[in-house]
């Protein structure tokens, strides 16, 4: 129920967010060249071969990633 209801209210603000996301770009507080990254669209284009993706959510946890990276 719970899902239903999150959902459907992303939904109905996305005319919203859209609207306040233009508004900032027009305000110059954007940038019109990543502007499509806030609606999922890549602003490059993959390199060939094999991706790792790491996230960490801190500072801490990033320098813990670097011996895993390395």
């Amino acid at each position: 129920m719970s899902i239903t209801v999150y959902r459907s209210l992303t939904w109905m603000c996305g005319p919203l967010v859209s609207r306040y996301l233009r508004r900032r770009l027009s305000m110059g507080k954007e940038d019109h060249r990543r502007f499509g990254e806030r609606f999922g669209e890549a602003s490059t284009s993959r390199p060939d071969g094999a991706l790792v993706w790491i996230h960490a959510a801190s500072v801490g946890e990033s320098l813990s990633m670097m011996s895993v990276i390395e």
